[in-house]
């Protein structure tokens, strides 16, 4: 495997992985879903909104 091969996938996993966030709208935290779901989904006293992922393609 080469290394360019390697970074990109890496930027394209961390990319994933920060599509696939919620965040706080009080305090603009961002957690990921595992971290969220441990919380139960609230920060703040409020409830976490999911980012939007992107999606190309049928």
């Amino acid at each position: 495997m080469s290394k360019e091969y390697r970074d990109r996938f890496s930027q394209a996993e961390q990319e994933l992985e920060d599509k696939n966030a919620f965040i706080c709208v009080s305090c603009n935290k961002k957690y990921h879903k595992d971290e969220a779901q441990r919380r139960q989904m609230t920060c703040c006293d409020r409830p976490l909104k999911e980012l939007a992922k992107e999606s190309f393609g049928p």
